[in-house]
């Protein structure tokens, strides 16, 4: 009984660590960015939601802005462009980025919000 609570204290610890692992990832690549610059990123992810409802349409439109960023790829309003620069290309390479989208889409994906 002792090692099966052992186990799973150590499994569930282990979760959260590779959890916040990948929070700090997103931090590092994305979120520290929006943060300093006071973008709201949450605001981001529910433009791209509305357009795009899909996470693969979502996540292809994301990174085809990230690649060749223009306002007319961009889900906001052309007003936010006159507080916020448009952003420079991304230098991540795909696997990166493609981890960062699918990271940003998790931690503001609507559904972890939702209750049966």
């Amino acid at each position: 009984m002792v090692k099966t609570i052992s186990l799973l204290i150590l499994c569930l610890n282990l979760g959260i660590s590779s959890e916040t692992q990948h929070n700090n990832t997103l931090d590092i690549q994305c979120l520290s960015c929006h943060k300093n610059n006071q973008i709201p990123s949450e605001l981001i992810y529910k433009k791209y939601l509305l357009k795009y409802s899909t996470r693969s349409n979502i996540s292809e439109a994301i990174k085809s802005y990230l690649r060749h960023p223009k306002r007319d790829k961009s889900t906001l309003p052309q007003q936010f462009f006159l507080k916020f620069p448009i952003k420079a290309p991304t230098n991540l390479d795909d696997d990166n980025l493609s981890e960062a989208i699918e990271l940003f889409i998790d931690y503001y994906d609507i559904k972890k919000r939702l209750y049966l």
